[in-house]
Order: structure tokens, then sequence, then C-alpha cells
């Protein structure tokens, strides 16, 4: 099955330069491989970036949030599997390879961990991808058909902590089958800032939430080659 990797992208036009290249090696003679940027922010830098490695660009109206960006990408993508990653994202070098394998099982959709070496909340966050009980947006591949079936991001509030939570309550809902590989790594840049923001907290609180309830309505499938 080919590929299309989504990728929203929002005023960080240096850290998307970085994951783009990462990705380039990895699909370099593919020809069912292709990656979208969608821009969120509108920046010369960014579509400067994408003409310059030859990436399909896309821009949103304007700050529209990650959950619409992903739906717009979704609309120009060729392949029967769409796959998410964030911009500030580096990808393990066999990222794109374990997404295909993936998809080898019967299931629906596929996650996989984010790592961080240096921030001191991943450790814990990363625990719970382990135990299979929180499904990260920046790491997701589904079947387009399923996708589109469920209406994608569509109706889900368009939010810093919402669209992720929205589809994974229609996959739910849906009874589909969503696996687990844990060779399906990315890294994600500490995020040590964050601990002075008024919301981290907020955040992490609602993350523990989410948790609970996936853990206790969600079936997930363990993938191993």
């Amino acid at each position: 099955m080919g590929v299309s990797i989504i990728i929203p992208t929002y005023k960080r036009p240096e850290s998307l330069r970085k994951l783009l290249t990462s990705l380039i090696n990895q699909i370099e003679q593919k020809k069912d491989i292709e990656i979208i940027v969608v821009d969120d922010g509108n920046s010369i830098e960014t579509k400067k970036i994408c003409k310059e490695i030859g990436i399909k660009y896309i821009k949103t109206k304007g700050n529209e949030g990650p959950g619409h960006a992903r739906e717009l990408g979704s609309k120009y993508a060729h392949y029967e599997i769409l796959a998410f990653i964030d911009d500030d994202e580096h990808p393990d070098n066999q990222w794109v390879k374990s997404i295909r394998e993936a998809f080898k099982k019967d299931i629906d959709a596929v996650y996989g961990p984010i790592s961080s070496d240096t921030d001191p909340f991943y450790p814990f966050i990363h625990s719970f991808t382990r135990t299979k009980s929180v499904l990260p947006t920046g790491n997701f591949a589904i079947k387009k058909k399923v996708f589109e079936e469920l209406c994608g991001f569509k109706e889900c509030p368009f939010s810093d902590f919402g669209e992720d939570w929205c589809l994974y309550n229609k996959l739910i809902s849906a009874h589909k089958k969503i696996g687990y590989y844990e060779k399906m790594l990315v890294y994600h840049p500490p995020r040590f800032l964050k601990l002075y923001r008024r919301n981290y907290f907020k955040n992490k609180f609602i993350a523990m939430f989410r948790h609970l309830y996936l853990k206790k309505n969600l079936k997930i499938y363990p993938l191993s080659y």
C-alpha cells in the first residue's frame, strides 16, 4: 500500500526542514510514497523550503489548528495510508518502513511511541503509550478509507488537545482495529520551557484522564514481525 505523509506546520521552518530531510532519506526512489506539508501559519519561509526540496505545499486560511490542517492534507492524499507526524519531531530511520510493515496485519490504524531523552515528563507519558492507552496523533497512521468513513477530524475541536481525542472516540465507537508497533518510533525535542507555562500541568492532567478512559474502552493489538 502507498503512504501519504501529512505534516501540519506552524511557523517552525527549521524544524520542518530537518524533518523533511530525514523523511526524504527514507523514501528515496520509492514511487508510492508522498509528503504533504500543510502550512497553518502562512509562512513564506515554509513555502520556500517546500519548493526547494520539492514537497507538496498546501496552506490553510490561517491558524485554524492542527486538526484542520491534517484534515485538509488528507484531501490531497493519493495513497491508501495516511501517516501523521508533527513538524518538530524526528522519525526513526525505519519509521516509513515500519508503517508499511504494520499494515501487512489486519488493522485499520496504527500508532507508535514518542520518545524524548531530556524531557522529564516523557518517560511518564511514554509509559502510558506502552500500556496502549495514549494514542498520539503526532505518530499515527490510518487507512484512508477508514479515515473518510469516520469523517476524519470533521466535527472535532481543532485545538492542541482536541482533534486526536475526537478521532479516537470515533474509532472506538466504530469498533475499528488499532495496532501498536514499537518500531514505529519518533523523537520529540525537550519541552522544559513548558514547565513554566500556565497550561502545562492542566494539559498533563487532561492526558491522564484520557489515559484512564482509553485504557478502559479501547482494545489495542500489539504488532510484531
